[in-house]
């Protein structure tokens, strides 16, 4: 490498890490943690997390080179402004949200063994679809105000599925009592 080359990328290292810099220090006046900041050939990508009524989350947003650094924590302050919105408007709807999506993933590790070697086998079910507020979701439609009002219908179907499982974990139960080899029986081969 040349050391023109080598001038160049040590020149963009320091403009990154002074970009770097301003918004980690800008972003702590939020009440925002800087977690990444990765360049793309149009923009950076900047991931940040922070907590608003006692519950962390984790986003990104996109900082273009156009763009003076100020539009970009414009732009990260009105989300998050919008998020304290709903939850103020919203409290009931936000606390129940809070509570599936932290409980939406289940998952159970069972070991078996097979001549003395384990063998692990996980249980895993999504007992709700993803809701991060202010609105993203899986399929990844509707606002806000408009996700955090279907709350009750989330938390009803999340109590629903909880009532399925237990119902074909039963069921199964049963159906494996039933699989179980008798070693004193010799009437093994007549079933």
């Amino acid at each position: 490498m040349s050391i023109r080359e080598q001038y160049v990328i040590a020149q963009r290292e320091k403009k990154y890490q002074k970009i770097k810099n301003d918004i980690e220090e800008k972003l702590i006046s939020y009440n925002v943690e800087l977690i990444k900041i990765e360049e793309n050939e149009e923009s950076l990508s900047v991931d940040y997390n922070y907590t608003i009524d006692g519950v962390k989350n984790i986003d990104r947003n996109y900082w273009h080179y156009d763009e003076e650094l100020d539009e970009l924590l414009y732009k990260i302050k009105r989300h998050l402004d919008y998020i304290k919105k709903i939850r103020e408007n919203f409290p009931l709807y936000a606390k129940q949200n809070d509570f599936i999506q932290k409980n939406r993933h289940y998952e159970k590790e069972l070991v078996l063994t097979e001549m003395g070697y384990e063998r692990k086998h996980t249980f895993r079910l999504d007992l709700c679809s993803y809701l991060k507020l202010p609105n993203t979701t899986s399929n990844s439609f509707g606002g806000g105000d408009y996700e955090i009002k279907r709350t009750p219908q989330r938390v009803k179907e999340y109590n629903e599925n909880i009532d399925k499982t237990v119902m074909f974990l039963i069921d199964m139960i049963s159906e494996l009592n039933t699989l179980k080899c008798n070693i004193d029986n010799d009437d093994i081969d007549k079933e």
